[in-house]
């Protein structure tokens, strides 16, 4: 997958220090922050859409 991204000088400027920090290449550093985000995010069930006469 491809992604471009532009970054304001300061979120620039974070990634660039956290690329430093951990020597890791940008693309290898972006997927394993994503990961780690999508992994964080809650389990959600399915929501069933519901007709507006049911609703009501």
């Amino acid at each position: 997958m491809h992604i471009e991204a532009e970054l304001d000088d300061i979120h620039a400027q974070r990634l660039l220090n956290l690329q430093q920090q951990r020597q890791q290449p940008i693309t290898t550093l972006v997927a394993e922050l994503l990961a780690q985000q999508i992994d964080a995010l809650p389990n959600l069930e399915p929501v069933q859409a519901k007709s507006v006469l049911e609703i009501m």
